[in-house]
């Protein structure tokens, strides 16, 4: 049986679907790994109808349908679920522009660019506050192993436009508290 991974990679690059690794498996390859439990993809949002019978024939029925998200569910429930991150051309290119390319499973795999990744994470921290313990102890695990200067106008403004000055002070403060 294929790793979700060799799936998505195998039939996503046979389709021209464009995607990128994201959520947890992305972090990991930023700062220390951590453990999780899905596979997080993005994809343009229009490529959603040509993904879903894909992942079919290889057992994931679609369980979870939002206007941003989906979530895919294998049959026999031993493979991780994946949930797919449905962009918007402006927003999905400007992920592709920067991705980095990381080896995952020894498959070539493209990741957000760091920043982008922390954006994302303070994105999804803003809308839903329940995800601080996981979104904020990643932003500032990336941070922090990767010697991101919080104090730095740039960053603060990526801050701020993506979760908010209470999004900025909730990472500078969390690690200032650690340092």
């Amino acid at each position: 049986m294929q790793s979700p991974f060799e799936i998505i990679a195998d039939e996503f690059e046979r389709a021209s679907i464009r995607y990128l690794l994201v959520g947890g498996h992305a972090v990991n390859q930023y700062a220390e790994s951590r453990h999780t439990v899905d596979i997080d993809v993005a994809i343009h949002e229009a490529d959603l109808p040509r993904v879903l019978p894909l992942m079919k024939r290889h057992g994931y029925e679609d369980i979870e349908n939002m206007s941003s998200f989906t979530r895919l569910r294998h049959e026999s429930r031993r493979l991780p679920d994946i949930d797919l991150m449905l962009l918007d051309e402006e927003t999905f290119s400007k992920l592709l522009a920067e991705a980095a390319t990381v080896k995952f499973t020894g498959r070539s795999l493209l990741v957000p660019a760091m920043m982008h990744l922390i954006a994302m994470k303070l994105h999804a921290l803003k809308n839903n506050p329940r995800r601080e313990n996981k979104d904020l102890l990643d932003i500032v695990s990336m941070c922090e192993q990767n010697d991101v200067d919080v104090e730095d106008e740039g960053f603060r403004a990526t801050c701020i436009k993506f979760g908010g000055v209470d999004g900025y002070e909730k990472v500078r403060m969390r690690i200032q508290s650690r340092g």
